[in-house]
């Protein structure tokens, strides 16, 4: 009799959100000195849950197919992805925030122009982006609106802008060399990348032995990583 197709999912939104927990949970390794907290492999317990889930590993293990090593190089791909997902976004990041100060400087000029039109160019609303520093996540880029009424507002709002340049300059600079470290740091993550694959093995074997082979045995994968 002649065995089943397994059918693999790899473009489910699913696997892609497994993706990029693994990604970010292989640099959060980089930037731990190889080990992640009990939270952390928490979360890479149910990415590999799922990732299996989709991509079949157990119905191949029914079958007596190699699926370890299918899993193995599965976790290696899904990780190669994020980690390009993360140095595409990294790399617009970077240049967004390098050409920050120049576009709130074209914003000012454009609230100037727009404070010397006549009353029926308001209400007008204006958005634009700076570096901040938040209390729990650092330095972030915010985006401010803000409707002008009049040319009065309009005036008030390029003022504010230009006396906080100085200030959002100096926290854009920070910004700047933490992605650039970050940059680095995921540099160092595809250089290690069996590295990680290899730290997820004895989660992998897990799986596979409290799976027992049975076809939606995944369930297992929710014990704790050694």
């Amino acid at each position: 009799m002649k065995t089943p197709t397994v059918k693999r999912n790899a473009r489910a939104p699913e696997v892609q959100r497994a993706a990029r927990e693994l990604g970010s949970l292989a640099l959060a390794r980089v930037r731990q000195g190889g080990s992640l907290k009990i939270r952390q492999r928490v979360q890479l317990r149910r990415a590999i849950a799922t990732a299996g889930e989709f991509l079949a590993w157990a119905p191949m293990a029914a079958q007596g197919k190699d699926a370890m090593g299918k899993a193995s190089k599965d976790v290696a791909d899904l990780t190669k992805r994020a980690a390009k997902w993360m140095a595409d976004e990294l790399a617009e990041e970077l240049a967004a925030k390098k050409a920050e100060l120049a576009r709130l400087e074209r914003t000012a000029d454009s609230m100037r122009e727009l404070a010397e039109r006549d009353e029926e160019a308001y209400p007008a609303e204006i958005s634009y982006t700076h570096t901040s520093r938040h209390g729990s996540e650092g330095l972030v880029t915010k985006t401010e609106t803000v409707v002008l009424h009049s040319p009065e507002e309009a005036e008030e709002a390029a003022h504010r802008i230009e006396t906080k340049l100085d200030s959002w300059g100096k926290l854009r600079e920070q910004m700047v060399g933490e992605l650039k470290q970050k940059q680095v740091q995921l540099q160092e993550m595809k250089h290690s990348l069996s590295d990680f694959v290899e730290s997820t093995e004895g989660l992998l074997d897990d799986v596979f032995s409290v799976s027992g082979g049975e076809e939606h045995g995944l369930e297992g994968a929710g014990r704790d990583v050694d």
